[in-house]
C-alpha cells in the first residue's frame, strides 16, 4: 500500500520512485546500443573486417518442384536396364508413372535423404530413334528456387 499524505506521495516514495527514474534514464542508452549491436551483429565480419565464415549449409532445392522433359513410365510400363559390367547381364526393373513402388519421379531429386526410402529419378530409356514418339536423348530439368 502507498501512502499518501493530503493528495501526495509519501517523501520516501518519492525518493525512491526518483532514484528509479535515474537509473532508467542512465541504463536507456547502454540498452539501445546493445540492441543496435545484436540487430548488426555479422558473424562473417569483425568490427568492419571480413573474416573466414562458414555459415550453416541450407539446402535451398529441399521440397522444390523439378520438372523433367523426360521420366520413365509417363507414357506406360517401361523397362529400366542397368548394366552393372560390360560382361554381367544387365539389371533390369521395371517402371511404371502410375505405380507409386515402381516410379522415379523428378520429386525424389529434391525429397529428403531417408537411407530407409532410397528414391531416385530416372529419365525414359533410351533408344535409338525409330520414330518421332521415341524417348528424347536429350532430357532437361529444370528447378526453380523461388527467387
Amino acid at each position: 500500500m502507498i501512502a499518501r499524505q493530503s493528495g501526495r506521495y509519501s517523501p520516501s516514495l518519492q525518493l525512491w520512485l526518483a532514484l528509479l527514474a535515474l537509473v532508467v534514464v542512465a541504463l536507456a542508452p547502454a540498452a539501445a546500443r546493445a540492441a543496435s549491436l545484436d540487430a548488426s551483429y555479422d558473424p562473417c565480419y569483425d568490427e568492419d573486417r571480413p573474416r573466414r565464415c562458414l555459415p550453416d549449409f541450407v539446402n535451398a532445392a529441399f521440397g522444390m518442384p523439378v520438372v523433367a522433359s523426360s521420366t520413365c513410365g509417363q507414357r506406360g510400363l517401361d523397362r529400366l536396364c542397368d548394366v552393372q559390367q560390360p560382361v554381367q547381364r544387365p539389371r533390369c526393373l521395371p517402371c511404371d508413372d502410375g505405380n507409386p513402388r515402381k516410379r522415379y519421379p523428378p520429386t525424389a531429386l529434391t525429397d529428403v535423404n531417408n537411407s530407409n526410402n532410397v528414391t531416385c529419378w530416372r529419365s525414359e530409356p533410351l533408344r535409338s530413334p525409330a520414330s518421332i514418339n521415341d524417348p528424347p536423348d536429350n532430357v532437361t530439368l529444370t528447378l526453380s528456387l523461388g527467387k
